[in-house]
């Protein structure tokens, strides 16, 4: 996850629009951070209530600084080709005497499936309360 992460964040540095919310590498250090944890309890299914709740929290303050969905919705395309990319990457059989076998295709097909649909619930949850945000604080109808 870090790596996929550090290409997120590589894009964000290249992009005006979205780099402006980051006041300093130890800023963008500690969103990293938090995301870190964030996407293993997405890759994990780990979507409990403290999840929900530190959704809600990110949601509103994108909608506070005016971080509008369309730039986090790149973010999520770019880490979900990352996950997506390693999980083809260790589920593809290695060779040699020490190595897994390789997961059967239907179980993979179910496994990516799942961490997709993880992956969009997130991505609605976080522009639902984007929405919600803007729209009570007087920004009218945002969709």
């Amino acid at each position: 996850m870090p790596r996929g992460l550090d290409k997120f964040y590589a894009e964000l540095r290249r992009t005006p629009e979205v780099k402006r919310f980051f006041s300093s590498d130890e800023h963008i250090a500690r969103a990293k951070g938090a995301q870190l944890g964030h996407w293993e309890n997405i890759s994990n299914g780990n979507l409990n209530e403290d999840y929900v709740g530190k959704v809600r929290t990110i949601g509103k303050v994108h909608a506070q600084i005016g971080l509008e969905p369309q730039w986090y919705i790149g973010g999520y395309a770019i880490v979900l080709d990352h996950l997506i990319s390693r999980a083809v990457e260790e589920s593809l059989p290695r060779g040699g005497l020490f190595s897994k076998g390789a997961m059967k295709p239907s179980k993979f097909g179910k496994a990516l499936a799942s961490l997709v649909k993880a992956v969009m619930l997130d991505m609605d949850l976080a522009i639902s309360v984007y929405i919600d945000e803007a729209e009570s604080a007087g920004g009218g109808d945002c969709r």
